[in-house]
């Protein structure tokens, strides 16, 4: 996260004027904050000593520190646990946004009692990007549709040679 945080404030030509202007002519750097903790200890306990928001990986619960937060925090009525993300099928954090409550994790079954929310946040292009996107590469001739759920996105480049590959299935470029 501190590295991300690095890249997008060293590339803040790219962002738009507010955040230009907050990180060049005032106090309110959005990169810098001093509410930004990291934790002291590997165990992560440190960062459960006061009301916290906590960012980390992985997105979709399927390794990394969240794990650790989620199981010191699952069954804490008054935390919440918020996707900003895709979920993909099959992953952890999938199954607990549809609902599931009781789940799995590091071979311990853990309840989970806190709130679960998601907020549509993205860095992925959505349907008519990802189309306009396509339609605008000069010579394009096959394109490979390797992200997200089935989609009819496939539909709408019959001008192209689409490939939709199953999971684990390898193509040739």
């Amino acid at each position: 996260i501190w590295k991300a945080l690095r890249i997008y404030r060293h590339n803040a030509y790219y962002a738009n004027e507010d955040i230009k202007r907050r990180i060049l002519m005032s106090d309110s750097d959005p990169f810098k904050s001093k509410n930004f903790h990291r934790p002291k200890s590997k165990s992560r306990r440190d960062v459960l000593k006061e009301p916290a928001i906590i960012v980390t990986t992985s997105g979709m619960l399927t390794g990394g520190p969240v794990l650790t937060y989620l199981k010191m925090l699952a069954d804490n009525r008054e935390s919440a646990l918020v996707f900003v993300g895709y979920q993909a099928e099959g992953t952890l954090g999938r199954k607990i946004l549809e609902g599931e409550r009781k789940v799995e994790i590091e071979g311990e079954e853990i309840e989970i009692k806190m709130g679960v929310e998601q907020v549509r946040l993205s860095g992925h292009a959505d349907f008519n990007e990802l189309l306009q996107f396509i339609k605008s590469v000069k010579g394009l001739k096959k394109v490979v549709l390797v992200h997200g759920e089935e989609s009819d996105l496939a539909d709408y480049l019959k001008e192209y040679e689409v490939i939709v590959p199953k999971q684990g299935e390898e193509v040739k470029i």
